[in-house]
């Protein structure tokens, strides 16, 4: 497992864009804290999403490194 001061990847699942031109992307710069749920994320775009589920992956997947996915959905 991770050591607290380990920066963790995160990956983001996020949303199709309103306009269909794909989805929202997100940039997370690395050693910033893994959001929590009902946190808010700014897209490149300048929308605002909320954070709707954290999963974490403490040993990865498939050998990947330990990762943190992030579901983002829009406002209620």
């Amino acid at each position: 497992m991770c050591a607290m001061s380990d920066a963790v990847k995160v990956e983001f699942h996020t949303p199709y864009r309103s306009n269909g031109e794909g989805r929202h992307e997100v940039e997370w710069p690395e050693g910033w804290p893994v959001p929590r749920k009902g946190d808010g994320v700014c897209t490149r775009d300048g929308d605002f999403l909320s954070v709707r589920t954290v999963v974490w992956y403490p040993h990865g997947e498939d050998g990947s490194e330990p990762f943190a996915y992030v579901v983002l959905g829009g406002q209620d």
